[in-house]
C-alpha cells in the first residue's frame, strides 16, 4: 500500500516536471510574459519610497508623484522574469504617460541597475534598494512584483510575478487611470 502511494506521488511529480519542461523557453527559463494579472486589494497607505534615481537624474520619491496613478515595479537585472517583463514596462510607459511608473531595483548595485536600464532604454525613474529593504517594506512575495497606487497614495492592487501590457493597463485602471 505504501509502495503504491509512493509510486503514485512519484508519477505525479514526474508528470509535472514533464509539463513544466514543455512550457519552457528555448533558453530553459519558464515563459513569463502575460502570466500574472492584477489582484485588487483592500486599499492601504503605500509605504514611502525615496532615493536617488539610479540614472543620476536626482532624487525620486513616491510622495512626489502624488495626485496621479502610479505603478511601482520591483525588479532586478539578475532576475530572468524581470528581464523578460521589462519590454512590457517600456511599452506601457510609452503608451500611458498619464500614469507614473516608478521602478525599485532590488538586491543589486545602482551601477548594475543603471547599466541595465540604459541598455533597455528605460524612460522611467528607478531607485536602488541594494539591501532589499524597500521590498521587505512592501512585503514582496517574489520578483518582479508591481503595485498599483491611486492618486491619493493608497495601494489598490498588486501583480505578483511578471505581467504583460494588458496586465499593466488593468492595474493602472484599478488605480484610477482613465
Amino acid at each position: 500500500m505504501i509502495v503504491s502511494a509512493l509510486l503514485l506521488v512519484a508519477a505525479a511529480v514526474g508528470a509535472l516536471l514533464v509539463i513544466d519542461a514543455a512550457r519552457r523557453d528555448a533558453d530553459g527559463s519558464a515563459p513569463v510574459v502575460g502570466t500574472a494579472g492584477p489582484v485588487a486589494v483592500e486599499p492601504y497607505a503605500a509605504p514611502a519610497i525615496a532615493g536617488d534615481a539610479v540614472d543620476g537624474s536626482g532624487p525620486v520619491s513616491l510622495a512626489g508623484l502624488a495626485g496621479r496613478p502610479v505603478l511601482v515595479n520591483f525588479w532586478g537585472s539578475w532576475c530572468a522574469p524581470c528581464r523578460k517583463e521589462f519590454p512590457e514596462l517600456a511599452r506601457f510607459a510609452a503608451a500611458h504617460p498619464e500614469v507614473a511608473l516608478l521602478g525599485v531595483s532590488v538586491e543589486e548595485s545602482a551601477a548594475d541597475a543603471r547599466g541595465f536600464m540604459t541598455d533597455e532604454g528605460a524612460t522611467w525613474p528607478s531607485v536602488s534598494s541594494p539591501d532589499g529593504a524597500l521590498g521587505r517594506t512592501y512585503r514582496l512575495i517574489g520578483y518582479p512584483e508591481t503595485f498599483a497606487i491611486d492618486a491619493t497614495g493608497r495601494v489598490v492592487a498588486r501583480i505578483t510575478g511578471p505581467t504583460d501590457l494588458a496586465g499593466l493597463e488593468e492595474a493602472a485602471r484599478l488605480a484610477g487611470a482613465p
